[in-house]
């Protein structure tokens, strides 16, 4: 009995000993994680254009991540834009990282143009909230596509509650769409706070109403 109970003890020693050990390793891991990371945007803090092109893919990915992280957004533009361009045109974590980067600077033919590039290369599963994405950037331009390309994704998910939401709501648009004067449909728009609409694309809108 009194041997059990020493087996037993000596095993709970040993599990708090491995637990501080892995605890240890861990918070040792995290600094040099954190000391590493600030060197790195040290380093590229007077890089040049040419100087990121030099980078490998890795690296540029590695920055990428931290800028982007870091809403450092005009580097992770850069370096995003130097993947596509010189290593993987089709890369499908960057072509989203840019179509968010550009949205949220009211660049909206540019997000579009990145989700257009996302179609083909993202399974099946991802497409409706690209569609549902780029619905919302099409209020500001042409409400029929964004009527359009939400009945595409419901198509592919009927469940979706966003999409079952945004469609017939955008559909009570058109009355106030088609009147010459756009300042009621921007106004129903920005007070439909409960619809989830892109932020960005509120912002443009309240700007054009004021």
């Amino acid at each position: 009995m009194k041997s059990q109970k020493k087996i037993l003890i000596v095993f709970a020693i040993s599990s708090l000993i491995a637990l501080a050990c892995n605890y240890y390793i861990y918070e040792l891991n995290k600094d040099f994680t954190i000391v590493t990371t600030e060197k790195k945007l040290n380093n590229t803090d007077d890089y040049t254009v040419e100087d990121f092109k030099k980078l490998n893919i890795n690296e540029l990915k590695e920055l990428q991540e931290i800028y982007y992280a870091r809403n450092i957004n005009d580097k992770c533009k850069l370096v995003s834009e130097i993947i596509l361009e010189n290593f993987n045109e089709s890369d499908i974590d960057t072509l989203t990282i840019l179509s968010i980067l550009s949205e949220e600077n009211f660049e909206f033919e540019k997000a579009l143009e990145y989700r257009y590039r996302l179609l083909p290369l993202c399974e099946r599963s991802r497409l409706p909230v690209i569609y549902d994405n780029m619905a919302d950037i099409y209020l500001l331009t042409d409400l029929n596509k964004s009527i359009e390309l939400l009945e595409k994704a419901l198509k592919i998910n009927p469940e979706d509650e966003i999409v079952s939401l945004k469609l017939p709501f955008f559909k009570s648009l058109i009355k106030y769409y088609n009147n010459e004067n756009k300042s009621n449909y921007y106004k129903k728009i920005i007070e439909s706070s409960d619809i989830n609409i892109l932020p960005s694309v509120i912002e443009f809108m309240n700007k054009k109403v004021k």
